[in-house]
């Protein structure tokens, strides 16, 4: 671990220095003198943009057909801007560092007031106000679309919420996982605080909405999705992206299958990063928890520019922080742990005896780290103390209930739960970079790429062994038999006196080194693609992008059941009489003798025979290239005909392989983590969707604005690792959305690639079946089925579903 921590250090030492040097090329915004000739008003504000190294925002659709005028010696952008926006109906606003070109006859103002309603095209929510251009009005707000169709001023019926990351830079939370769990929809995910002790997923940081799962919410990258981070789930671990770029996080809250994907099935959270940053941006927050532990440190690093005079921009940044862990016994809450349990003495619900009973400072004897035994004639739990040698009782606490595993409240008894990690240990780096290029006026070439690498830890419970047989893979826990030399007097007194020839023995070894669960995770994503105009009225994108996450784990100090148990049977050598290992065999191949009765740190010799560290390495890769096109298709009376229309492939591999031992159990016996099923599979995924918004009425007395809008998605799946499964083509859909006062919505999903396949027996004749997403509309009754056949993947594709009813309603004065 602490050679990738050191090449995590040199990483990020050497990316403050690259970003040192490139801050250089940032320029500043020109002033003064701006001259620009008639041309369409989309060229001119695009040339204007490159020109003065502004950032200008406008919707295609305000300045289809509109010509600009020349501009000549224009003293300032504001300036420039007045001049091409004239006659065009429309106006420029400020909004921090860009201009925003919207809709003049929007608000009602003076004559003279150059205000215009802020609306802006980006992600179906609402954010805060960014810097007012006018002090005067001061609630505008940027509305944005969760659609495939750039739209202003749409009032969406989905519950939607903005996170906006400087807002809570500013209280000092610097990770998205963190921001995010302010939002009521949001429930905990896979975090820090709840992955201790487990293998799979350890360390990474995923949402889940509604409480649906982490592999039910659909997480996006601005738009696009993203390999996942998980080695179960499609989830993505938020640990790879780098909040030095992220600008805001966009939370769907309700199905959207038809719009996003069939994972959308309890929402889709978007995170957006910056598409460009002014200057050098440095940021250092450090943190302690009151308790002077639990330290948190965030580095982040972002700056960006324009090259060959304004065509081109680049932006940049990276973030490397470190968290420290801390223990339930670091807590006064969690250290005296207090454990509700049914009373013993409860007789019915009419004996007036309360249900349940409170146990304070919770205890149990046979996980304590004293060697103990049950005697079932008294029902007695008594202590082997081999330096007082004697065999006694527990000293101090309350027992409350009886049997081997009785519950004690206080005394000297032991709980698992004494080492367990409340927050575990992460460091991280992750780099992202993104470029703009326009290759002509009318094609820009885009393109990202997204670097991150974690190293986490997480102390597992604490090896023990007690009288169940499952114990040891099957061999049972420690015994001790009469013969063994480092039975104490005491203990082989009391076995004579019972006729005892071996007893069971329960302890925890905390003399045993910790055992730690380390992830190396690394992961990167590359995204191309080329946009530009298809005719006047509509838009064309094409991309493609690939993305790989690796996992390196690795368990340390686990005890090896056949090792072990080698060890602990003990006798004296015949010739020497020092104690050595029972098997002859084992002792040729250097067998340990281990003292069960001791609290000694293992020796060097003990470990090296007795301990090994368990392995487990998966890696997933994704490629994803699509193709869209969105505009309008003609004008009605009250608006233009708004459409979208693409289509994606989707392949995805997961490669994942345990530890070759943990499937004869030496490694993954009772105690320690289980067997994790090797999984080697591919899955392909063709989709198709169309959008479309109706204009119908608008700024009308009785209505202000009705629109219909349709959605529907088509998703094709192919299982190609479970064996050749042939496909059936899909039957055509009819209208699946209309977004009116009211909506239903239902969403179909099918299990990611790891889910899918995990736990399966081949079914070679099965056949894949489309998903279909829609939803309708509760102003009408639903569509009747088709068919008598399921909507969803049958047999080879698993799937879940979700339903959401939506009544949003608003007086306005």
């Amino acid at each position: 671990m602490s050679k990738l921590q050191g090449s995590l250090r040199a990483g990020v030492a050497a990316f403050v220095l690259a970003i040192g040097v490139g801050c250089v090329v940032s320029p500043a915004l020109a002033q003064g003198n701006i001259t620009l000739p008639a041309a369409s008003l989309q060229n001119s504000l695009n040339k204007l943009s490159r020109q003065s190294g502004a950032q200008i925002l406008y919707d295609l659709a305000l300045l289809r057909g509109k010509k600009a005028p020349s501009t000549k010696a224009a003293p300032s952008i504001e300036a420039a801007l007045t001049q091409l926006l004239r006659g065009s109906g429309l106006a420029w606003q400020k909004r921090g560092d860009a201009f925003l070109i919207v809709r003049a006859s929007a608000v009602s103002r003076p004559a003279s007031d150059e205000r215009a309603e802020n609306r802006l095209t980006a992600a179906n929510a609402q954010v805060m106000p960014l810097d007012e251009a006018y002090p005067t009005e001061t609630n505008e707000t940027i509305v944005v679309t969760g659609s495939h169709i750039p739209r202003p001023e749409l009032d969406n019926p989905m519950p939607v919420n903005v996170v906006d990351m400087d807002t809570y830079l500013k209280i000092g939370v610097t990770h998205p996982y963190d921001a995010l769990q302010y939002d009521p929809a949001i429930t905990p995910g896979t975090g820090l605080q709840n992955t201790y002790g487990s293998a799979s997923d350890s360390g990474i940081q995923t949402v889940s909405l509604r409480g649906f799962g982490t592999g039910r919410t659909l997480t996006l990258v601005d738009g696009r999705r993203r390999v996942p981070g998980s080695s179960g789930t499609a989830a993505v671990d938020l640990n790879m992206i780098s909040p030095a770029m992220i600008e805001r996080i966009e939370v769907v809250t309700g199905g959207a299958a038809a719009i996003y994907g069939a994972d959308a099935v309890s929402g889709v959270v978007n995170v957006v990063t910056r598409d460009s940053v002014k200057g050098l941006h440095i940021d250092v927050t450090n943190g302690i928890s009151k308790y002077g532990d639990a330290a948190r440190t965030t580095v982040s690093v972002a700056t960006g520019g324009k090259f060959d005079d304004g065509r081109g921009s680049f932006a940049i940044g990276g973030t490397w922080s470190k968290t420290d862990p801390f223990y339930s016994g670091d807590r006064p809450f969690s250290r005296d742990r207090i454990l509700f349990q049914a009373n013993p003495k409860n007789t019915g619900a009419a004996d007036g005896i309360s249900d349940t009973i409170m146990i304070k400072d919770f205890r149990q004897i046979f996980v304590g780290a004293q060697p103990n035994f049950y005697e079932a004639a008294t029902d007695r739990v008594l202590m082997v103390d081999p330096i007082a040698n004697v065999v006694r009782a527990p000293i101090g606490g309350t027992r409350i209930t009886t049997g081997t595993t009785a519950f004690w409240s206080g005394g000297e008894g032991g709980q698992l739960e004494d080492k367990r990690m409340l927050q575990t240990e992460l460091e991280a780096l992750t780099v992202s970079a993104k470029v703009k290029y326009d290759i002509t006026d009318a094609i820009t070439y885009r393109a990202r790429f997204d670097y991150g690498q974690t190293s986490y830890m997480s102390s597992t419970s604490v090896f023990r062994q007690d009288f169940r047989a499952n114990t040891m893979n099957n061999y049972g826990g420690d015994v001790a038999y009469l013969d063994n030399p480092y039975l104490p007097s005491s203990l082989r007194d009391y076995m004579l006196g019972r006729n005892l020839t071996k007893l069971s023995i329960s302890r925890a070894y905390y003399n045993f080194p910790a055992m730690e669960t380390l992830h190396a995770y690394q992961s990167f994503t590359v995204d191309q693609q080329l946009e530009g105009k298809l005719t006047d009225r509509l838009n064309w994108n094409a991309f493609f992008q690939y993305g790989r996450t690796t996992d390196d784990l690795s368990i340390t100090n686990t005890p090896m059941a056949s090792r072990y148990i080698k060890s602990r049977d003990v006798i004296a050598d015949p010739v020497s009489g020092k104690p050595v290992c029972r098997d002859t065999a084992a002792r040729a191949a250097g067998c340990q003798p281990l003292n069960i009765f001791s609290q000694d740190t293992l020796s060097d010799a003990q470990k090296a025979w007795l301990l090994t560290t368990r392995t487990m390495e998966y890696e997933i890769t994704q490629k994803i290239v699509g193709a869209n096109v969105s505009g309008t298709a003609f004008p009605l009376p009250y608006g233009d005909v708004s459409i979208a229309a693409g289509v994606e492939r989707r392949v995805e591999t997961v490669d994942r392989t345990d530890d070759p031992r943990a499937a004869s159990g030496d490694v993954s016996y009772f105690g320690l983590i289980g067997q994790i099923p090797d999984l080697k599979a591919k899955m392909s995924v063709t989709e198709a969707f169309g959008e479309l918004i109706v204009p119908v009425l608008r700024d009308l007395p009785f209505a202000n604005r009705l629109e219909i809008e349709g959605a529907y998605r088509y998703s094709f799946y192919d299982n190609t690792s479970a064996g050749p499964i042939p496909g059936k083509p899909a039957r055509p859909g009819s209208l699946s959305r209309v977004s009116s006062c009211g909506a239903f919505a239902r969403a179909v999903s099918a299990l990611p690639i790891s889910e899918n396949f995990t736990g399966r027996r081949r079914r070679p004749r099965a056949a894949a079946r489309p998903i279909r997403a829609w939803a309708y509309p509760i102003i009408s009754p639903p569509p009747a089925p088709q068919t008598a056949r399921p909507w969803a993947l049958t047999r080879h594709c698993r799937t879940t579903s979700s339903g959401r009813w939506s009544f949003p309603a608003a007086i306005r004065n």
